[in-house]
């Protein structure tokens, strides 16, 4: 249950969490964190059972699992509820054409078991690869076919149906003009896709 005075934010492109780290020391209240790298999710969950212990004054448990005294499998079972609770934030899906709908009703389904009903802000890192000057001298079409020049629009996607919502994007430079047939730059390219 998230009280008026909480803010949310909903974590798209997490990765293993680092955006999501000062929003968890501000106190924001998290709707879900999506991210195709599994292993990078279990790297949010770690941190995000962290933070949750620590706000217990449980923070001993987190300590014990880095320092190897308990196993991950004993770390997720002595923070049981915190655990689940968390675990059932993360979606575990890739951006695409097809997924979009699947990432939504997920989004959804974790605003509704946490009685959320606004997201405030919303936070993410789109890939960069494809927008980097390494990434493009190392691909011979210079990454110009490379479907992560365009997961920044799924991410613009969600802004629009959470029109209310505040928005931080990293990672996108004016490098991401290079990949688009337009020559305007990225923040042109980014208010054009919003129609403002």
């Amino acid at each position: 249950m998230v009280s008026d005075d909480e803010f949310t934010v909903l974590d798209v492109f997490s990765g293993a969490g680092g955006l999501s780290e000062g929003f968890f020391r501000a106190g924001f209240k998290f709707v879900s964190h999506i991210d195709k790298d599994q292993s990078a999710l279990m790297t949010l969950e770690t941190r995000s059972i962290y933070h949750a212990l620590n706000n217990e004054g449980m923070n001993e448990i987190y300590i014990n699992y880095i320092k190897g005294d308990i196993s991950r499998r004993n770390f997720l079972y002595a923070g049981n509820s915190i655990a689940e609770q968390i675990s059932e934030n993360i979606i575990n899906l890739e951006f695409t054409s097809t997924s979009r709908n699947k990432v939504l009703l997920e989004v959804d389904k974790c605003k509704r078991k946490a009685n959320i009903k606004r997201v405030d802000v919303i936070i993410g890192g789109p890939p960069c690869q494809a927008y980097s000057i390494v990434g493009r001298s190392r691909d011979p079409q210079r990454m110009q076919n490379d479907n992560r020049n365009y997961l920044y629009l799924y991410y613009l996607d969600l802004l629009k149906l959470l029109s209310d919502a505040s928005s931080i994007i990293q990672g996108l430079s004016n490098d991401l003009s290079r990949s688009s047939p337009s020559p305007r730059p990225a923040p042109l390219l980014i208010l054009q896709a919003l129609s403002l």
